[in-house]
């Protein structure tokens, strides 16, 4: 028993704990949450960044956790206003943030701007806006009429046109969808 206890305890001395996560907030209702949950989140664990920024989803239709709770009230932790939205969660604040889902490719790009590998992934902070960039990681400036936000909920237009002008720009290749509760139009479809 004894012996046991040592080897369990040996084993949890031994093995590295990241300090670093990467935290998924999503909803089953989302179509972009439920895209990712099937074509990342099964391999993730095995890429170079779930050794540094470990996974964990949280469902927002669930009872938060206390520590979420407190990390709101605290201002340690923005509030969540769309799905998917990525946390990369350390020393018990929010460092950076990516909120949406364009395809796996995207989001290894993304993940990409805030880890950087220098014989080892360490997280660093992003400076200055948050808004899109293109593959070299510079900012982009969107056509006149865009609005400049990586956040795909907050690109909502009027018109059709507005919205296709937006598709083009995000690389969704004309694809657009009406909500008719809302009455607007977002680029990129909802699958």
């Amino acid at each position: 028993m004894k012996k046991l206890l040592l080897a369990c305890l040996f084993l949890l001395f031994a093995i590295p704990v990241a300090a670093a996560e990467l935290l998924m907030f999503s909803n089953p209702h989302c179509g972009f949450c439920q895209s990712f949950l099937n074509e990342v989140k099964p391999t993730y664990h095995k890429t170079e960044y779930a050794k540094y920024l470990p996974l964990k989803v949280i469902n927002i239709t669930d009872e938060m956790p206390k520590w979420i709770q407190k990390a709101m009230e605290e201002r340690r932790l923005t509030p969540i206003r769309n799905t998917p939205t990525f946390v990369i969660w350390d020393n018990n604040e929010e460092v950076a943030r990516l909120v949406g889902y364009g395809g796996k490719e995207k989001f290894y790009e993304s993940i990409g701007v805030f880890v950087e590998e220098n014989n080892k992934i360490t997280i660093k902070k992003p400076e200055g806006s948050h808004g899109p960039m293109n593959e070299f990681g510079d900012p982009r400036v969107p056509p006149e009429g865009v609005i400049n936000s990586r956040d795909i909920f907050a690109h909502t237009y009027k018109t059709a046109e507005e919205a296709l002008k937006a598709s083009i720009w995000f690389g969704c290749n004309g694809n657009i969808h009406y909500h008719e509760h809302e009455k607007v139009w977002m680029p990129c479809s909802m699958n």
